[in-house]
C-alpha cells in the first residue's frame, strides 16, 4: 500500500496540476488568438493581391489604350518627319561634297571601294613591273606616302559610314564597313612594306650613307627605316632623329647580322581595335607603332662603273625576322627585353603621370602588356617621349588607357539651347576622378546642332583637333577615345567597375524618349538610379519641369566652330548645377512604363518607386509630363520638335550610356 501524501505534498501537487491547467489554457489562447491573426492576414493578403491584381490590370488597360492611340498616330508622324529632315539635310551635305570635288570612293558603295583598292594595286604591280628593268628607279615614294595619307582619310570615312550604320541597328552594313576598314588598312600597310623593300632593294640611293637610315614624317604616318649597312659591332641602339624614336640592340650579335628596323607610326588609325571580334580591355591612344625587324637583300655591287643589284625574294617583298634567341641546344628562349622610345602625338591627352603600354597579341585579338617592364617605363611630359622596355618585337605596340578609364560617371544632364531654335540642344558628362591623374577632367560638354556635334569643354591644347570641329556623335566619341577620354563602355566591361549595366529594354526606351523631349525640357542624374531596389530592370532619372520656350526658326547652317564657345554658354547660366534649378521630379521607368515617383534627391530616407501621388504609370514620358502639366503642351511641342537634333542626343545617349553608369 503506497504511502500516504502529507499535507504538504498534497498542496504542491495540486499548485503544479492548476499551474498546468492555467498553461494549457493560455496556449490555447495564444493559438486561438494567432489562428484569428494569420486567418486575418491571409485575408489582408488576399485583399491585397487581388487589389494589386486589379489595378495592375487596370494599369495594362490604360496603358494598352495609350499605346494603341499614341504609337498608331505619333509613330509614323515622327519617323515621317525625321526622314523628311534627314534627306533635306543630306541633300545639302551630296551638294557639299559634290562642290568639293573629292576623288575618293563613296563609303557606302562597297563597288567603289572594291575598285579604288583594285587601281590601288594594279598601279603599285604596273610601277613594279616597270622598275625590275629600269636602270634609275621610278616608283615614286613621296606618292606611296601621299597615297596612304588618302587611304586613312578614305579609312575615316568608312569608320563614319559604319557608325551610322550601328546607329540604325544595320548589322550587316556594319559589317561590311568593319571588312573595308580592314581591306583599307592592310592595303596601307602592304603599301609600306612594298615600299619598304624597294627602298631596301635600292639602299644606295634612298638610305643616307652616314646614318644608314631613311626617314619620312606625314600627317598621318612616322616612318623610319634602319638598314645595318655598316655592321659596327659596338652599335648599341638605332635612334631615329627624324621621327625622335629609338630601338636598342638588346640580341648578342643583333649590330652585325643582316637586318634592317622599321619603325611605322600611323598616328590616327587603329584597325586592330575597331576590327576585332571582341572588345579589347584597353584602347589605343595615338595610334599604332609597328615595330619591325626586316631580313635585307643584299646589298648593291659596283663593277666597271655598272651597279649590279641581286633579285631575291626580298627585292619586292619584305620578309620579317622574329625578336627571339636560342640556347646551345637550339632551342628557343625568350629574349632580353629591348628598349624602346618614341613620341606620343601631341593630339593625345596624357592622363597618368606614367602611361601604360601594349603590344597586339595576333593569336588572342586583344592587347597585352605581358613581357612589358611596367616599373621601367618613363615619360617625359616635356618632350612627350615614353620610354618602356618590352620582349616583344615585329608587332603593333601602342600607349594604351583602361576602357573604363571614364566610369562610373559622377552626374550628367543635358537642356535644351533655345537661342539656336529648336535644333540645338548640350550634354555635360562628369567623368570618374581618379587621386592620381595628372589631367583632371571637370566636365565634358558636347554641343548638339541638327546631326552635329562640338566639344566645348574640356578646353585643351591637345584636344584642340576636336573641340574646332562639327563632327557626328560616335565620329566625336571615337576621337575622343583615341585622344585619352573613352565614354564608350559595354556591358562586358561592368566586371570592371562597381556598376551593373541596365537592361537594354529599359535603357534605350528611355533614351529615346527623352530624345523626343531634348529640345522641350531637361534631364539630369539622380541619386538613386544606382540603388539595389531599382536593379537592372528599372532605371531612375530626373526630369524638370520647366518647358523652354525656343524661336520658331530651324536654323540650317551650322554656327561657325569658333562662334560656340564654353564660355559664352556658362556666362548664360547653361552649366549651371542641376540641383540649382527649379521643379526637378525624379522619373522612374520600367520596360513598359514610366511615372514620376515621390522620393526626391533631396530626400535623406531610403527610396520609394511609388507613384506621385494623384498621379498615375502611363506609356511613356511625354505622357506622364502631359498629366503633370495638363495642359496638352508637351504633346505639341513634341509634334512642333526637329527630329534630327532629337535623333542626335538619342545616339549620344545610347553610345555614352549615363543610366548604366551613373
Amino acid at each position: 500500500m503506497p504511502k500516504k501524501l502529507s499535507k504538504k505534498k498534497l498542496a504542491e501537487l495540486k499548485r503544479r496540476e492548476e499551474e498546468e491547467r492555467l498553461r494549457l489554457e493560455e496556449e490555447e489562447k495564444n493559438r486561438i488568438e494567432l489562428e484569428r491573426e494569420r486567418i486575418a492576414l491571409a485575408e489582408q493578403d488576399r485583399v491585397t493581391l487581388l487589389k494589386e491584381a486589379r489595378l495592375a490590370a487596370l494599369e495594362r488597360q490604360r496603358i494598352k489604350e495609350e499605346d494603341d492611340k499614341f504609337t498608331p498616330e505619333w509613330q509614323p508622324k515622327l519617323s515621317l518627319a525625321y526622314e523628311s529632315r534627314f534627306l533635306e539635310l543630306a541633300e545639302r551635305k551630296d551638294w557639299h561634297e559634290f562642290l568639293q570635288c573629292s576623288e575618293l570612293p563613296d563609303p557606302e558603295n562597297e563597288s567603289e571601294i572594291n575598285s579604288y583598292l583594285t587601281l590601288w594595286r594594279d598601279q603599285q604591280s604596273s610601277t613594279s613591273a616597270q622598275d625590275a628593268d629600269d636602270d634609275i628607279p621610278q616608283r615614286n615614294i613621296e606618292q606611296d606616302f601621299k597615297d596612304c595619307n588618302v587611304a586613312i582619310e578614305l579609312y575615316h570615312q568608312i569608320e563614319a559610314a559604319m557608325f551610322r550604320a550601328m546607329d540604325r541597328d544595320e548589322e550587316r552594313r556594319v559589317h561590311i564597313h568593319k571588312e573595308n576598314l580592314g581591306k583599307i588598312a592592310q592595303s596601307t600597310l602592304d603599301t609600306l612594306d612594298d615600299m619598304t623593300a624597294y627602298i631596301m632593294q635600292f639602299s644606295d640611293l634612298y638610305i643616307d650613307q652616314n646614318t644608314d637610315q631613311y626617314a619620312n614624317k606625314t600627317s598621318t604616318i612616322d616612318y623610319g627605316l634602319w638598314v645595318n649597312i655598316a655592321k659596327n659591332a659596338r652599335k648599341k641602339y638605332v635612334q631615329f632623329d627624324d621621327i625622335d624614336a629609338v630601338c636598342e640592340l638588346a640580341l648578342k650579335g643583333m649590330a652585325l647580322q643582316k637586318i634592317a628596323i622599321r619603325i611605322l607610326h600611323m598616328k590616327n588609325c587603329d584597325p586592330l581595335t575597331i576590327t576585332a571580334q571582341q572588345r579589347p580591355l584597353m584602347i589605343p591612344i595615338g595610334g599604332i607603332v609597328y615595330m619591325d625587324i626586316l631580313h635585307i637583300p643584299p646589298p648593291p655591287s659596283g663593277h666597271k662603273g655598272w651597279t649590279i643589284r641581286k633579285l631575291t625574294s626580298l627585292s619586292k617583298r619584305v620578309k620579317r625576322k622574329p625578336y627571339e634567341q636560342t640556347d646551345a641546344q637550339g632551342n628557343v628562349v625568350d629574349p632580353p627585353s629591348t628598349r624602346v622610345s618614341f613620341v606620343v602625338p601631341s593630339q593625345v591627352l596624357i592622363r597618368k603621370e606614367v602611361p601604360s603600354v601594349a603590344w597586339w597579341d595576333l593569336d588572342k585579338k586583344t592587347w597585352s602588356q605581358e613581357g612589358i617592364d611596367s616599373e621601367k617605363t618613363k615619360y617625359d611630359p616635356e618632350s612627350r617621349k615614353i620610354t618602356f622596355y618590352t620582349t616583344h618585337l615585329t608587332t603593333a605596340l601602342a600607349v594604351v588607357n583602361e576602357r573604363v578609364f571614364d566610369v562610373p560617371y559622377r552626374s550628367w544632364f543635358i537642356r535644351p539651347l533655345p537661342r539656336y531654335g529648336r535644333n540645338a540642344a548640350v550634354y555635360t558628362i562628369k567623368p570618374c576622378a581618379h587621386p592620381t591623374e595628372v589631367a583632371y577632367i571637370e566636365d565634358i560638354v558636347i554641343f548638339i546642332f541638327n546631326d552635329q556635334c562640338k566639344m566645348l569643354s574640356p578646353l585643351r591644347p591637345e584636344l584642340e583637333h576636336i573641340t574646332s570641329k562639327w563632327l557626328e556623335p560616335r565620329v566625336l566619341l571615337q576621337r575622343l577615345a583615341e585622344s585619352g577620354i573613352n565614354l564608350v563602355v559595354g556591358d562586358e566591361d561592368a566586371q570592371f567597375t562597381d556598376r551593373l549595366p541596365k537592361h537594354s529594354d529599359v535603357e534605350q526606351k528611355a533614351y529615346r524618349e527623352m530624345s523626343w523631349l531634348g529640345n522641350v525640357c531637361s534631364f539630369a542624374s539622380s541619386k538613386w538610379n544606382q540603388d539595389l531596389q531599382v536593379g537592372q530592370d528599372k532605371v531612375v532619372f530626373r526630369v524638370s519641369q520647366k518647358l523652354f520656350e525656343p524661336s520658331n526658326a530651324i536654323i540650317e547652317d551650322l554656327p561657325p566652330a569658333g562662334g560656340v564657345t564654353f564660355k559664352g554658354l556658362s556666362e548664360e547660366g547653361y552649366f549651371q548645377e542641376p540641383q540649382h534649378l527649379e521643379n526637378w521630379e525624379n522619373v522612374a521607368y520600367w520596360n513598359f512604363k514610366a511615372s514620376f515617383i515621390s522620393c526626391k534627391d533631396s530626400s535623406e530616407s531610403s527610396l520609394s518607386l511609388e507613384t506621385l501621388p494623384n498621379h498615375d504609370t502611363h506609356l511613356n514620358l511625354a505622357l506622364c509630363l502631359d498629366e503633370r502639366r495638363k495642359d496638352a503642351e508637351v504633346l505639341r511641342r513634341i509634334e512642333e520638335e526637329d527630329l534630327l537634333v532629337c535623333e542626335t542626343i538619342r545616339i549620344l545617349l545610347s553610345a555614352t550610356r549615363p543610366l548604366s553608369w551613373c
